[in-house]
């Protein structure tokens, strides 16, 4: 049996470690220049958008409806549950720090099995990026361009999602870490303006009419951070591995801040029956804000931010699809997918017949069993890496300190 490293712009790799991968092959470089690379803080902004952006769409109605008083509680546990999921997904990836999602589950599962789970996971955040492009534009028109076609704003929105995913992760990255300071000082704004029309009785029962129920209901809406598994994905472009757990946590947890304060801020302001039936509460929030004659519409400033959070969110989301496919396919390179599945992602964003039918089917599928497939996954591919002992036999920076050892480029081949 033949086995060779061959010398690559990335380090040195083994290209005979996975199943469909011949010797001499260019699939799966160690460490393609696609990636780019994510820093720590860049990788907190980017998580924190992702998950945190549903924020400003139609989540805190369709979670007022179901929970009513207790959406706080409900966030929380399901808080907790997704941080033991984000445990397992770090221990998973730390044992194959180079890869990414997709190939750690085409290696531990199989060539039939992996590409199932990659199918899931990459339908996930397609569809999840074809819900969210769907709801921000219904936004746009319902909020300041009720003239305009919905298809032209979609278009616009896709054109500029598609040019993110096409220059990588790491141009997106720093556009995510340039604008949240604007979207936190925005979001500080808002509330410190409404604090006025905050009317605590309107949270009261605190814990809800059932808590057991609540408890429940929290751990089925651990799906609310279902997108945290994104940092799985992005694994091979991050700089520093060893506080990846931190970062993701803290990111879990600046995502729960912003979401638990706003859900309470809304049902504190609209009451439940009335943050239940409007649509887009948090827009509505902005559009309170009123101090005489000299500060009024200031709106316009909150759907400008906005509309560049939710395209974030639908970049990232578009392009950890596009990795998943063309991984899975074994293709050198996600670029050359990115205009056929932009198309396709047009048609999706159209197949709800109305409004109420892409609501519907985000609050009651996409957070009712995300969680089944964003969390259950890397738990089955940890379960199958403890059990058969795999993991990577060298990282990138193993490999280039073999490399720059005398006699290090020289290739290597074990005849057995």
């Amino acid at each position: 049996m033949m086995t060779t490293r061959q010398n690559r712009p990335g380090g040195v790799q083994d290209v005979g470690r996975f199943p469909g991968v011949e010797p001499g092959s260019s699939h799966f470089p160690l460490m393609s220049p696609e990636w780019g690379h994510i820093g720590t803080y860049e990788l907190v902004t980017v998580l924190t958008i992702l998950v945190s952006g549903k924020i400003f769409l139609t989540f805190p109605a369709t979670l007022t409806e179901r929970a009513k008083t207790s959406g706080w509680f409900v966030t929380t546990v399901g808080a907790l549950v997704a941080a033991v999921g984000v445990i397992a997904i770090v221990a998973l990836m730390n044992r194959f720090p180079d890869y990414s999602l997709s190939r750690v589950s085409l290696h531990l599962a199989g060539p039939v099995f992996g590409s199932v789970f990659n199918a899931l996971l990459s339908l996930f955040f397609f569809v999840l990026a074809a819900i969210v492009l769907r709801e921000a534009a219904e936004t746009l028109v319902i909020g300041i361009l009720p003239l305009t076609p919905l298809s032209v704003l979609i278009v616009v929105m896709l054109i500029v999602i598609a040019y993110g995913t096409y220059l990588g992760i790491e141009a997106v990255s720093r556009t995510a870490f340039l604008l949240a300071p604007w979207l936190l000082l925005l979001l500080a704004a808002i509330l410190a303006s409404d604090a006025r029309y905050f009317n605590f009785v309107r949270l009261t029962p605190i814990w809800g009419t059932t808590p057991l129920k609540e408890i429940w209901l929290g751990v089925v809406r651990s799906a609310l951070y279902a997108e945290i598994v994104a940092v799985a994905f992005l694994y091979p472009a991050l700089r520093q591995k060893k506080p990846v757990l931190r970062s993701t946590l803290v990111s879990l947890g600046f995502s729960w801040l912003i979401i638990t304060v706003l859900m309470v801020s809304v049902v504190a302001i609209f009451g439940v029956t009335g943050a239940s039936r409007t649509a887009f509460p948090i827009y509505f929030m902005a559009r309170l804000i009123h101090f005489g004659r000299f500060l009024q519409r200031v709106e316009a400033l909150f759907v400008f931010l906005w509309f560049f959070s939710a395209a974030l969110k639908v970049t990232v989301a578009f392009y950890i699809a596009n990795v998943a496919v063309s991984e899975t396919l074994h293709l050198p390179n996600y670029r050359p997918l990115v205009p056929a599945m932009s198309v396709i992602l047009y048609t999706v964003s159209f197949l709800a017949p109305s409004f109420i039918a892409v609501v519907n089917f985000e609050a009651d599928i996409i957070r009712g069993y995300s969680s089944l497939i964003c969390f259950g996954i890397p738990l089955i591919l940890l379960g199958l890496a403890v059990v058969t002992g795999k993991r990577q036999s060298g990282s990138r920076d193993e490999h280039h300190l073999r490399e720059s050892s005398p006699g290090g480029k020289e290739g290597v081949a074990d005849e057995g």
